[in-house]
Formats: C-alpha cells, structure tokens, sequence
C-alpha cells in the first residue's frame, strides 16, 4: 500500500506545475483542479470481494443504502470531455446523519439492533464527520465505528474500495 501511496503522490507532484500553467491561461476553468483534487483524495485503493455460499468467512445479515434525489446535487459525477468531475457538499455528513435520525428503522436499522456489541457494521469512511453522524444517528459503540475509522485514518477516502477495507479489518 506504501508504493500505492508513493505512485500517487508522485503522480499528483508531476501534475502540479501543468495544472498552474492552464490555470494562468483559463482562470475560471476550475475543472482541472477539481480533477486533481479528487484524484488525490482517492488513489489510495481498490478492492474487490468474492462472495459465495460457502459457511466461511464474514456472513452477510443485511445491508442498506439510499438515494436521495432531494440530495443529488451534494455529491456527483459528472462525465466531461476531460474525465469525471466530482461534487461534493460540505454539507453533506449533516444529510446523512438527518436521514439516519428521522429514518432509524430505513434498512432494518433500530438502535435495539445496534447495541447488540457482536454486530459488526462496516460503515463507508468517507469523512470524519460522516463516521461521526452514522454513529450518533444509529447510536453505534466506538467498538462497532473502529474498523471504519482506522480505514479512514490509515487509507483516507477510497471511495467504493473503503467499504471493502472495512471489512477486511473485520
């Protein structure tokens, strides 16, 4: 994971200087920086999983996820010309922990089922204030938020990938 690292940092340092020659020749473009923002934010990983009906390994019980269409615009991809464009809201981690305050019982989700301490929970780290929001919205312990938070704090935001480091630390 180190080279990883180091392959993005390098990759990121050798687009530096081109990204301040476009930016003096179009000012107001800001699709380049974003492109390089988010590339930076997400190179760190990728996973894949095999999943079978063999009695070994993780069991998955359920799972859940939800679209907003009232949130659409606070996170995006938006195919261009010159790659992806990513949008993301600050405000964002304060939508989702709304959601999961009004919505406990969304995906089978109850606080009664999160203080059972031998639920594992495998939340996508993509922010600090995201972790804290799903915690304190579904009333989850520091030992069900850890697997999550170390992928944060050792890998960063991997996107999709960080779910799957998540329950590699399990």
């Amino acid at each position: 994971m180190d080279e990883l690292r180091a392959v993005a940092r390098f990759t990121h340092d050798c687009a530096q200087p081109a990204l301040a020659l476009f930016s003096k020749d179009c000012p107001d473009d800001p699709r380049p920086a974003a492109a390089l923002e988010s590339a930076q934010l997400f190179a760190d990983g990728a996973a894949a999983s095999l999943v079978t009906a063999k009695a070994e390994g993780l069991r998955i019980d359920d799972t859940w996820s939800h679209a907003s269409l009232e949130d659409s615009e606070r996170m995006a991809w938006n195919i261009q010309d010159s790659g992806f464009a990513m949008t993301l809201d600050a405000r964002l981690p304060i939508r989702i922990r709304q959601f999961l305050a009004q919505h406990a019982e969304y995906g089978g989700v109850a606080k009664t089922e999160t203080s059972d301490p031998d639920t594992l929970w495998a939340v996508h780290p993509g922010g600090r204030l995201i972790l804290d929001g799903v915690q304190d919205a579904c009333g989850l312990s520091d030992s069900q938020m850890a697997h999550s938070r170390r992928v944060l704090e050792e890998y960063g935001n991997m996107s999709s990938a960080s779910v799957l480091f998540s329950l590699r630390e399990h």
